[in-house]
């Protein structure tokens, strides 16, 4: 009887404990395929944040892949460079192996370990899987959970999440050889090579976890009566499929976004193709990178949020893919059925193609292949072969073309390259309805990030609907040594050594770079010279001298000057002992020009000839130093030809803009314009340089001038003082004065505050403000002209800013003093100036209308009393909604934001209107 009972107390216990394990493998039967993906989900949206190990690196597939179900995400950036993985660290992601939500645990409120509390990360995590069976400790009490885990370890913990657990224990005897033994059948080390009492390294932890997650898990143990069990492993059922919802399928990618294969398209940029079926993926995954090859992809069906069902990973299939990158100069031969091309060794080698090939040029399938190879002068062919190394399964071709950026029109979407290169390369546009990408170091872009010099190298689909550009900011700098030309199927390439290395001039370079030529010059993405800096091989410039500064010791040896160059940068340079320069005043004592000292840094300085705010053409030696300086604006006062220099003077003055023509001299597309702010003269970061898209139709202060050989024309505009205040202008009732403190200038500055618009506001005051004509009657001019200082409370001005921000330009709209003073009422309109005669008025484009005079009655709208010498009495209505309106309480002498209807008959106002039945801003006088 004795013996039945162990028997069936076994029986139980076993029976306990199976429930258990089952619970541990099982816990998320019952989960739907969207609370399965949020863990997926939102550590693909971190992907991005945490940095991965290069492919290179030993077991990087399997770390990224676990990275990608969300198991790495709450470990630090950088992970997987660790040495040693601890066993709390562990024990974090076998939890998160089995999404348990272990927040409340432990359940009964204390440690079961001494070493361990709420303090540790990882506390939650190992309470729970103590508390479901899967941890017991080291029987010490202790769990010790910054010592390193060991494989045996780390394999009692992965088969227990198996569901494992029963039997490893009573088939194989248990803790460590039962469950070794276990891992061992099930692929848990495939790929590795440990010792089970090794500890491990990130990167071989992750390998291991990785293999737990595919492998299968533990079905059921039946027991016999005799004690023994029959073990059945499922053949279907994982981690991922049963607790992450995720299925395993391989197939070849057909296409993306930006380029296909076949006739399928698709509509977002986060979609592929794949064997005919459109997925979703991860924004993190550079799909267009595995285009032609056959990948392992890991994807959940029905993910809400998402239309198409989503990849949580993909990888190709690394021993099935191979690509080769062949250059087009490279290139000997291309046809419908194979390429020939030379390797690196100059041996031909052959590639060939078949019905089943897919092809795509730039980005679209291509049907009718030919030889092409003559067509493309810059780009490359990939090629992506599978079970055999000479026969390929997709081809891409990519005829590419190089461009230095210029500008950007917003209006049609189109680049605008330099030198002329836009109407000779195809047309580069990122309007919305086509299929473009533009990267810069791998990182997506947008055009209006793009900065001039920028090297771009792009392809476009014949039908311009497919674009993807790849841009490059990098420049070599120093003096091309030697040239020569090189011969290829593809036509004559030019190679030029420049700082001891050799670059391939692109075939798309219209500068003609030859020996001797010094500059900067700018490398395309894929390392080719497309483009130099300079105007002329003596390094011939232009620019506008922001600062002349004489040199630092007594002898005027040097000086110094600030320039802003046609780049729109900013460079400071010291002179040479002589100058070259056109200053050609006469020596005193002479009565001659002595070239020789006119050459001289302390005769330059002297002769005052160059001042600040100039345009000028300079040059610079090999040290770095100034050893050319020409006034431009002397250039045809001084040389019989006005290109002797390479400069001629067309306009000077003021004129209007517009329909392309300043003065008398044409604006071109290519016209370069140093835009310098007058009220930030001394303020070089404010200096800018703009094209003629940036010229707005207007007056403007100018001098234009033409650079020959090739180099478009200049126009220098100094911005005049605001002047203009139209309706657009802020109006400020003036409360106080104060001074404030400028970082900037390191100096107390004025500042008035005041209420513009319903709010109080501080604007500091430029020390250069200066006040306009007011818009009143002439006879009363000579009352509203007041000081910015004289200005006091219950005054309104309207006003504009410099560049700055500072205020730079007022006009008093109400004198409070002179109104309150029985100064009399004026109202200007169209209607009224007839009446009064024009000469009463100062006529202005503004539009603006004010009225001043006294409320005779309160509704929706009120009525003021006018007297009008030339009229008697008027009454005019005006609305009290939607104006900002502010109340002067004189015997408080405060200033507050008014309710409409807190006027009341008799009050005194104050109207500024932008037209004469909108009223704007509104001043109540009480």
């Amino acid at each position: 009887m004795s013996n039945i009972k162990r028997v069936i107390s076994m029986l139980l216990a076993a029976a306990m404990i199976l429930s258990m394990s089952t619970f541990v493998a099982f816990a998320e039967d019952s989960t739907t395929n969207e609370e399965a993906a949020d863990a997926v989900l939102s550590s693909a949206a971190g992907t991005e944040l945490a940095s991965m190990p290069n492919d290179d690196v030993q077991y990087a597939d399997a770390y990224k892949f676990d990275y990608s179900m969300g198991l790495f995400e709450m470990l630090e950036d950088g992970y997987w460079q660790n040495e040693k993985v601890t066993r709390a660290e562990f024990a974090t992601i076998v939890a998160k192996m089995l999404k348990a939500n272990t927040a409340g645990y432990p359940r009964y409120g204390s440690s079961p370990y001494v070493d361990i509390d709420a303090s540790n990360f990882a506390y939650s995590s190992v309470c729970y899987l103590t508390e479901i069976g899967i941890l017991s400790g080291d029987g010490n009490s202790e769990f010790r959970p910054n010592d390193p885990i060991l494989v045996n370890e780390a394999s009692k913990m992965i088969m227990c999440a198996l569901g494992y657990q029963d039997a490893c224990e009573i088939t194989n005897g248990g803790f460590p050889n039962g469950y070794t033994t276990f891992a061992l059948r099930q692929g848990i080390y495939n790929g590795l090579s440990l010792s089970y009492t090794d500890s491990m390294t990130a990167m071989q932890m992750a390998k291991m976890v990785r293999n737990a997650m595919e492998a299968y898990l533990m079905e059921t143990v039946v027991y016999r009566a005799d004690g023994t069990a029959d073990v059945r492993v499922s053949d279907s059922k994982t981690l991922l499929t049963e607790t992450y919802k995720i299925k395993n399928e391989t197939g070849y990618v057909e296409g993306t976004y930006f380029s296909y294969l076949t006739g399928s398209e698709v509509d977002l940029e986060n979609e592929v193709i794949i064997d005919g079926t459109c997925y979703q993926f991860s924004d993190n995954y550079d799909m267009e990178s595995l285009l032609g090859y056959e990948v392992n992809y890991y994807y959940m069906e029905d993910v809400s949020g998402y239309r198409r069902d989503y990849i949580a990973y993909c990888e190709p299939r690394k021993d099935k893919n191979k690509e080769y990158d062949i250059m087009a100069k490279d290139i000997v031969s291309l046809t419908a059925d194979k390429i020939v091309y030379t390797d690196s060794n100059d041996k031909e080698k052959t590639l060939t193609f078949d019905g089943s090939t897919l092809i795509s040029y730039n980005g679209k399938p291509y049907y009718e292949l030919s030889d092409v190879s003559t067509v493309i002068k810059e780009g490359h062919v990939k090629v992506v072969t599978h079970e055999s190394s000479t026969k390929a399964s997709a081809v891409m071709i990519q005829e590419q073309f190089d461009g230095l950026f210029d500008r950007y029109n917003k209006s049609t979407y189109q680049v605008i390259f330099q030198n002329s290169m836009t109407v000779t390369l195809p047309e580069l546009k990122f309007d919305t309805s086509y299929h473009t990408r533009l990267t810069l170091d791998g990182k997506t872009i947008t055009p209006e990030e793009l900065l001039k010099n920028d090297a771009i190298t792009y392809c476009v689909s014949k039908d311009g609907q497919y674009i993807r550009g790849y841009v490059s900011r990098n420049v070599v700098s120093g003096t091309i040594s030697t040239t020569r030309t090189e011969q290829y199927t593809a036509g004559e390439y030019k190679v030029v050594t420049l700082a001891g290395n050799e670059y391939i001039v692109s075939a798309y370079c219209v500068k003609d770079i030859t020996s001797g030529f010094t500059s900067d010059f700018q490398i395309t993405y894929d390392g080719r010279l497309l483009g130099t800096n300079t105007s002329t091989s003596n390094n011939g410039n232009y620019g506008y001298l922001i600062k002349f500064a004489a040199g630092d010791d007594v002898f005027e040896s040097n000086f110094r000057v600030k320039i802003l160059d046609k780049t729109g940068k900013i460079n400071e340079y010291v002179s040479a002992s002589k100058v070259n320069t056109n200053v050609m005043e006469k020596d005193d004592n002479s009565g001659r020009t002595d070239e020789a000292q006119q050459r001289s840094a302390s005769f330059i300085i002297n002769s005052g000839a160059f001042a600040d705010a100039q345009l000028v053409v300079y040059e610079i030696n090999s040290e770095g130093k100034l050893k050319t300086l020409y006034k431009a604006v002397d250039f045809t006062e001084n040389y019989d030809a006005d290109d002797d220099l390479g400069f001629g003077k067309y306009f000077s003055g003021e004129g209007r803009y517009s329909r392309s023509l300043i003065g008398n001299c044409a604006i071109e597309d290519s016209t370069i314009i140093f835009d310098v702010p007058f009220v930030d003269r001394d303020r070089d970061e404010d200096y800018t340089v703009l094209t003629k898209q940036d010229l707005a139709d207007g007056s403007y202060t100018a001098d234009i001038y033409d650079l020959n050989r090739g180099v478009a024309n200049v126009m220098v505009i100094q911005d005049k003082e605001p002047t203009t205040l139209d309706q657009t202008a802020d109006t400020l009732v003036v409360d106080k004065f104060a001074t404030a403190w400028d970082e900037e200038k390191q100096e107390k500055v004025l500042e008035v505050n005041g209420w513009s618009k319903g709010e109080y506001i501080s604007l500091k005051v430029d020390d250069d403000v200066s006040q306009v004509d007011p818009i009143t009657p002439t006879e009363t001019m000579a009352n509203d002209k007041k000081d910015i200082k004289d200005l006091v409370r219950g005054d309104v001005i309207q006003y504009n800013l410099g560049s700055n921000g500072y205020l730079y330009t007022y006009r008093v709209l109400f004198n409070y003093t002179y109104r309150t003073s029985g100064g009399g009422y004026f109202e200007s309109s169209t209607s009224q100036r007839d009446r009064l005669g024009v000469n009463n008025y100062k006529i202005t484009n503004d539009k603006l209308m004010t009225v001043f005079g006294e409320v005779r009655k309160v509704f929706d709208y009120f009525m003021v009393e006018s007297a009008n010498v030339a009229d008697g009495r008027f009454y005019r209505a005006y609305p009290t909604t939607d104006v900002n309106l502010y109340i002067y309480d004189t015997s408080k002498d405060e200033i507050t934001i008014g309710e409409p209807f807190d006027i009341e008959p008799g009050n005194q106002v104050f109207i500024r209107t932008k037209y004469i039945d909108q009223a704007i801003d509104m001043l109540v006088i009480q």
